[in-house]
């Protein structure tokens, strides 16, 4: 038997639709203390691990809204899960540069001319200006998430489906899972043409957000059925890591262009020649080779990695394994609760 089928052979038999809603209630709950620590604990726009927490917070609570959705009221969600992606869009933009310092400062720089030093350096200068300049905007974000009402009404709605007689969701946690993996496990197979071309940067971008909204959903239902997930997170982990390495590459590519023009119209501003531009040309030449190397190992890593995962079986193993547990689920009676919430709010 392999892991999926030892799970479900020792499976207990479901819990009752009270114990559906405290599962989610509790879910729910965990997300959002998450969030509210991660947010409470951030020194300041300089905290690179603490902005990096509240970004994993957000998405956790994302997948768990959009897996739960079945059992939640549908407008209030949709403007909550907004809200954590308004959120997770401007401190992106913060990863996003302060992932570009990193890479600068662990280059190799040994046997490096003064010329492509200099050329380094000013891009560093630029990149740390941008972080400095973009730094309030993102605080002033997270002040405005924290004003906005969205985690006190996580907070709300998690006491209402943990209350006994109050939620009464017909479902199941299985059904609910087998439902989550259909919709972000499922189109991942979409993207087997993808590693055929490599070039194609529009396509692997979207399958480095498919592929981290599959992992983070996992996330969401791991423990809450008896399917064991923790492999499948694994290797969803190091797909997302890998693709990460080419989307920053390819973020790179449109840095550098940017910077080289820029940078040519403020030197001839400055000194009504672009003479001195040339003394940092040598950097980003050398910076631009090194990228184009690290991409390409990195899309030969994510082929490899792929088409392992296929060849394993997955996702349609753990799909087909999580339908059949939430067919053999009993279905619970009554509606999918929380009129209360729908009239309120």
């Amino acid at each position: 038997m392999n892991e999926i089928e030892n799970g479900i052979a020792a499976a207990q038999p479901p819990g009752s639709s009270d114990a559906v809603g405290r599962a989610v209630s509790e879910s729910i709950r965990a997300a959002a203390v998450g969030i509210a620590c991660a947010i409470d604990g951030l020194g300041d726009g300089s905290d690179r691990e603490g902005v990096h927490r509240i970004r994993v917070s957000l998405r956790r609570a994302v997948a768990l809204l959009e897996g739960f959705s079945a059992v939640l009221p549908g407008k209030r969600l949709r403007r909550c899960i907004g809200s954590l992606d308004a959120l997770l869009g401007s401190l992106g933009r913060m990863r996003d540069l302060d992932a570009a310092i990193q890479y600068l400062d662990s280059l190799d720089k040994s046997g490096l001319s003064r010329m492509h030093l200099q050329g380094l350096a000013r891009l560093r200068l630029r990149l740390c200006q941008k972080l400095d300049k973009r730094r309030p905007a993102m605080e002033a974000d997270i002040e405005r998430f924290r004003d906005s009402g969205e985690l006190d009404w996580l907070f709300r709605i998690s006491d209402r489906l943990g209350r006994p007689g109050m939620s009464e969701p017909a479902t199941s946690l299985e059904t609910l899972a087998a439902a989550a993996f259909e919709k972000h496990l499922g189109p991942l197979v979409s993207y087997d043409e993808t590693l055929q071309d490599e070039d194609d940067t529009e396509a692997l971008h979207r399958f480095r957000i498919a592929v981290k909204k599959a992992r983070y959903t996992l996330n969401a239902f791991d423990g809450l059925t008896c399917i064991p997930l923790e492999s499948h997170r694994a290797r969803l982990r190091r797909l997302q890591d890998i693709l990460g390495t080419l989307h920053d590459c390819d973020v790179w590519a449109v840095r550098l262009d940017s910077f080289r023009n820029k940078e040519r119209e403020f030197t001839v501003r400055f000194y009504g020649t672009d003479t001195p531009f040339r003394r940092v040309t040598p950097g980003i030449c050398f910076l631009e080779d090194r990228i184009s190397r690290d991409r390409k190992k990195a899309f030969g890593r994510l082929r490899r990695e792929w088409l392992a995962m296929r060849a394993s079986g997955f996702p349609g193993t753990l799909m087909t394994a999580m339908k059949a547990l939430a067919a053999s689920a009993p279905a619970f009676e009554g509606g999918t609760g929380y009129r209360e919430e729908n009239r309120g709010e």
